[in-house]
């Protein structure tokens, strides 16, 4: 299962879509239904599963042949009241304490699903929280067997066994004893390895260009709330990308760099909405050259490290108004 939620960890849900499609995907998963209706409406065919749906999603997943994550006995008492005839994934809560049905709630939950033999349980899930760590291995082995514990006595109850998915990412490659028979490639797909075991080839480059150059004499403030200020004479080159782009403002004022050519340029000032200003002084840079925000160097880590997150949350930033171009090598 490719997770293309979050449009794809902002690359862009449908292109990422069409182009893994029919690469051996047997899943898709998104978060929400309106993520789902956008890959269904662009032609996707191979099933996608929902894992967070609301009630009211009920309708519109069950018309459009999408498979929908039951986590709580409120939500499956809606869907069975709904008389949806959509196919459900139970998600079970081992650790992460996020979604999920708890191992108290065991004996109520196996009662309704005796109670409605019509349902169709097409997968039981859960999530780990740490198979990126090492030092939390003995818990992950925790989360593995009360999901063996919990999916066993719901399979006894329903007299078949549904498909069995756990893994994420790092858990694929750490955890290979815990596949079962999906696992859920996420981040890794994007070329980033959070277990730091793989070295992955990073699949994406943030770049702009030079909107215009500036010579700034000594003692002149740069930006908003002068925050920038020339302790000499100097040379500035303004860029069209701001945080409105994904572009923190966290990143200003010499926290970041970018990479022009082989040559690196940090940031001056505070990042504004719509554009960024960085120190140029004695680089050999004009009007329109091309700008690199994170790809080779700096890398995505190396950003994240920056602000202080994960590549995560810099792909999944990366504003919609940036033109994303897509090269299959």
């Amino acid at each position: 299962m490719v997770m293309v939620k979050a449009n794809a960890y902002g690359l862009g849900v449908v292109d990422v879509a069409r182009l893994v499609e029919h690469r051996g995907v047997d899943f898709f998963g998104v978060a929400y239904q309106e993520e789902a209706h956008e890959l269904k409406s662009n032609g996707i065919q191979i099933p996608i599963l929902v894992m967070n749906p609301d009630a009211d999603d009920f309708d519109g997943i069950e018309s459009e042949g999408i498979q929908a994550g039951v986590y709580s006995l409120n939500l499956l008492k809606k869907f069975i009241s709904s008389g949806s005839t959509t196919k459900i994934h139970l998600k079970l809560e081992t650790g992460m304490n996020r979604l999920g049905f708890s191992e108290q709630e065991l004996p109520n939950l196996i009662e309704l699903l005796k109670m409605n033999p019509q349902l169709q349980v097409t997968g039981i899930f859960t999530h780990f929280s740490s198979t990126d760590l090492p030092a939390e291995d003995e818990f992950s082995r925790i989360q593995a067997e009360k999901f063996d514990r919990m999916s066993r006595a719901i399979i006894d109850a329903l007299g078949y066994r549904p498909m069995l998915h756990a893994l994420n990412s790092p858990g694929m490659v750490r955890f290979p004893g815990f596949q079962h028979d999906l696992v859920r490639l996420g981040i890794g797909l994007y070329g980033f390895d959070p277990s730091g075991n793989l070295d992955l080839q990073s699949v994406a480059t943030l770049k702009t260009h030079v909107s215009q150059i500036r010579d700034i004499r000594k003692g002149e403030s740069i930006s908003y709330s002068r925050t920038g200020q020339a302790k000499n004479d100097m040379t500035i080159a303004v860029l069209p990308i701001g945080y409105a782009d994904g572009y923190l403002r966290v990143f200003g004022n010499g926290k970041a760099y970018v990479s022009i050519g082989s040559a690196t340029a940090p940031t001056v000032g505070t990042i504004c909405m719509d554009m960024t200003i960085i120190d140029v002084t004695g680089l050999d840079v004009h009007e329109g050259s091309e700008v690199i925000i994170f790809g080779n160097d700096p890398s995505i880590a190396q950003v994240a490290e920056w602000s202080d997150t994960i590549p995560y949350e810099i792909l999944t930033n990366v504003g919609e108004r940036v033109k994303r171009t897509y090269i299959d090598v």
